[in-house]
């Protein structure tokens, strides 16, 4: 399914088979156990009406590396596997589709999504910039803390950068990722060995 279908199903709002809400199926999801999909309720009809920007707060406010995740995640396997719409003949919700969607537009656009909080004064080193470690200073920051990463590689990204195939994360997408992430204020250092 693509994205104009996907936008377009979520515009709709319905199963087509069943006409059964979209978020009436979404809250069976939530108790057949895809645990996420309560968050994804809000998330179609954002989307469906062109509110590019209010799909990717969510998305990233619950994951700042939300773009990166859509595009390795394996989501024809965990989400699209348990999508109820499976059950009713139709197909699945290309739920990554989506949310590369939206924040690849929130990437393109370039203006900030998140306000950092008043400067608090208190400063924390992160060790490691992977992954877990970008997230937390991405965190800190917004929460108003001087946030310093330490890693030992000159560039920042951990398994996103040097562990993922690069046919999966296109045209330095790592690194733009870390870039926006950066666009909130933190700092890097990389360490020398001795």
């Amino acid at each position: 399914m693509r994205i104009r279908q996907c936008c377009a199903l979520a515009r709709c709002n319905r199963s087509r088979r069943s006409r059964k809400p979209l978020s009436l199926l979404l809250r069976r999801a939530v108790r057949a156990g895809v645990s996420h999909a309560n968050r994804y309720s809000e998330l179609y009809p954002q989307i469906g009406n062109g509110n590019l920007k209010g799909a990717a707060v969510d998305i990233l406010s619950a994951n700042p590396l939300g773009g990166m995740c859509s595009r390795v995640c394996p989501t024809e396997i965990l989400c699209e596997g348990s999508c109820v719409r499976n059950y009713s003949g139709d197909e699945p919700v290309k739920i990554g589709a989506l949310q590369r969607h939206a924040t690849d537009w929130a990437q393109a656009k370039g203006e900030p999504l998140f306000k950092r909080a008043a400067e608090t004064g208190r400063r924390i080193a992160i060790i490691g910039a992977g992954p877990a470690g970008l997230a937390c200073a991405y965190r800190l920051a917004l929460a108003g803390h001087r946030a310093i990463i330490f890693d030992a590689r000159e560039k920042p990204g951990g398994l996103n950068e040097y562990g993922i195939a690069a046919y999966k994360t296109v045209e330095d997408f790592a690194q733009r990722g870390i870039e926006w992430l950066y666009s909130i204020g933190f700092e890097l250092t990389a360490i020398k060995a001795a």
